[in-house]
């Protein structure tokens, strides 16, 4: 458990670290953690098995409240008035459109049923606001002309 817990210690550092350095690079950084994520999984170089559901989940629900913490402690509410129903419209009805587009396209284009077509459209889409708000912030841009 001790070694887990200094994984995490340091891919969290890594984290802070490259968090930064990803600024300066034309690229936003969440592409960074994307590569990370797939080099540190069962078919990347680290080889980390994620066959212990429990442990999985444990970690993957503390780093989402890590995630929504950090959201919310950096969000200026007097900045985000005006572009509240916007950025509601975008997370709300895009995250529908995309698992519904998703959905549709592994359901032709990969023979899943309906079923299983719409919850991988689903947990893709459900990063989907996420990623855009992260980008928007990441290079300064907002949502003018929305109010």
């Amino acid at each position: 458990m001790n070694q887990i817990l200094l994984f995490i210690g340091l891919v969290i550092i890594l984290c802070l670290t490259i968090k930064p350095v990803g600024k300066k690079l034309p690229f936003p950084t969440l592409l960074i953690f994307i590569a990370l994520g797939m080099l540190l999984g069962v078919n990347g170089p680290a080889h980390i098995d994620f066959s212990d559901y429990a442990l999985t989940e444990t970690v993957c629900s503390t780093a989402l409240l890590f995630i929504m913490f950090y959201g919310g402690f950096n969000t200026n509410i007097d900045r985000a008035k005006p572009v509240a129903a916007p950025a509601v419209l975008l997370s709300t009805l895009g995250v529908v459109i995309t698992a519904g587009i998703t959905g549709a396209f592994v359901h032709f284009a990969l023979g899943f049923d309906w079923i299983g077509g719409l919850l991988l459209g689903s947990v893709v889409a459900s990063t989907d606001a996420a990623s855009v708000f992260s980008v928007l912030r990441e290079h300064s841009l907002s949502l003018r002309g929305w109010h």
